[in-house]
């Protein structure tokens, strides 16, 4: 009995000791060097690690400091994690009235949802950006609609916003008018058309978009197979070519067919690649 009593006095003692330990560690200089530490882990890269720190911090203070919050929401933001992210960017409206926390907090939520592709509500939340903050953040804020509208394929939008970032840049204006000119580049190759090539005849869509080494692959293969299904008809019967050939002829046919549409695609979006990265550095370089 008095083992075990005495047992029960060292798990207290131990749990009371760890108690005290982390009460010294986040009051005064120990939260100092836990937020130093938590700051040197998300300049260099190690953003599991500042998550954690942060919300050891976090749970310190029952999550009422705004900055650790916006610190937790970009290391969550950094790591992908961009759903979570978004709660904590909320949290620091809800705590502070400071216009460069909110602001920041705005600007880098919406990010997180151009990251995620959900343009249509990264549009939403930008276009309740009061007046006053988008003055003091017009090129931020009008990047950040150029890129929205550039993602859902509205490119007369996306254009007059891209240079609303460079509005006392003639010559950057006129290079991102260059870009977007040929309007029609940003919708080809449309998929249909080589589509409808590969259905004539396998493997010629895919060389339509580039793709030639593709497009001689499902041309011999599909060729082959057809060949094989004649001389096992004639050698056989026409049942034994249906059963043992047509298959794999039509597994090989369709999958050409489908390869032809993401090449297609695959092309198109490369196109918008390039003409939005060359728009991105005639902004950077306009502001050397």
């Amino acid at each position: 009995m008095f083992i075990r009593i005495q047992s029960l006095l060292i798990k207290r003692l131990i749990i009371i000791l760890i108690i005290f330990r982390a009460s010294n560690l986040y009051s005064g200089t120990g939260v100092d060097s836990l937020l130093a530490f938590a700051d040197n882990q998300y300049l260099a890269g190690n953003y599991e690690s500042s998550v954690k720190e942060y919300l050891r911090i976090g749970f310190s203070q029952n999550f009422s400091d705004p900055f650790i919050q916006l610190r937790l929401a970009n290391s969550y933001y950094r790591k992908g994690d961009w759903s979570v992210a978004r709660y904590y960017y909320d949290q620091v409206y809800r705590l502070t009235d400071q216009d460069s926390l909110i602001v920041q907090s705005k600007i880098n939520k919406i990010s997180t949802l151009i990251s995620e592709q959900k343009y249509n509500q990264a549009l939403i939340d930008l276009f309740n950006i009061n007046d006053t903050t988008y003055q003091k953040h017009a090129v931020e804020v009008d990047l950040l609609f150029a890129i929205c509208y550039f993602g859902l394929d509205d490119f007369d939008k996306s254009k007059a916003y891209f240079k609303h970032t460079v509005s006392d840049n003639a010559a950057a204006q006129d290079k991102i008018d260059s870009i977007f000119q040929i309007k029609k580049l940003f919708y080809r190759p449309k998929p249909i058309y080589p589509y409808v090539l590969s259905m004539l005849m396998p493997g010629l869509g895919q060389m339509s978009v580039g793709e030639v080494s593709e497009g001689l692959n499902s041309f011999f293969l599909t060729e082959s197979l057809f060949i094989l299904g004649f001389v096992v008809a004639y050698e056989y019967s026409i049942v034994d070519a249906f059963f043992s050939v047509l298959p794999w002829y039509q597994r090989y046919y369709f999958g050409g067919l489908n390869n032809t549409w993401e090449l297609a695609l695959k092309q198109r979006q490369k196109r918008r690649s390039d003409a939005y990265k060359n728009v991105l550095d005639i902004i950077l370089s306009s502001e050397d």
